[in-house]
């Protein structure tokens, strides 16, 4: 799981009832009692940056294009109605929610798009994507619904 130091804690607790939690990915710079409270739960604890420097030392390996039955995103659901599942999007769902935001939206280079859902949206994703190839602004909020039409007068 990846989270900034403000949602390691969360992650500690979560792991009392979650078990297939085996590490902890953070973006921020981990206090040794924190790390060590991660270590004493059995989770293995990285440093974003530690990630990429392991990257980085793999010289030979191959990326291959996606295929349109590739899978894009598993997009999770929240559970409202029920336990919580992962939809698997493919590069060709993905592909077809954008060209019908495009194809039913008449925006161009003029107009702005503001996100306030989370990027974990499938939605909120293609919208952007579709920002992209119009040529449009792209603005997000400040995560304060209360003061969304600020966050818009501001784009």
């Amino acid at each position: 799981m990846c989270t900034e130091i403000n949602g390691f804690e969360q992650l500690l607790k979560a792991k009392m009832n979650c078990n297939s939690l085996k590490s902890i990915v953070c973006f921020d710079e981990i206090p040794a009692e924190k790390r060590q409270a991660a270590e004493n739960l059995g989770l293995t604890v990285y440093h974003f940056n530690d990630i990429l420097d392991d990257g980085k030392k793999e010289k030979d390996v191959e990326l291959k294009d996606p295929l349109p039955e590739t899978y894009y995103m598993l997009c999770y659901t929240s559970g409202t109605t029920g336990d919580p599942k992962a939809a698997m999007i493919s590069h060709s769902n993905f592909v077809a929610a954008t060209a019908a935001i495009m194809y039913f939206s008449d925006v161009g280079e003029r107009d702005v798009a503001i996100s306030y859902l989370p990027y974990a949206h499938v939605f909120e994703q293609a919208i952007f994507v579709a920002s992209l190839f119009n040529g449009m602004a792209h603005g997000y909020y400040d995560g304060n619904p209360l003061k969304l039409l600020d966050d818009v007068k501001v784009l």
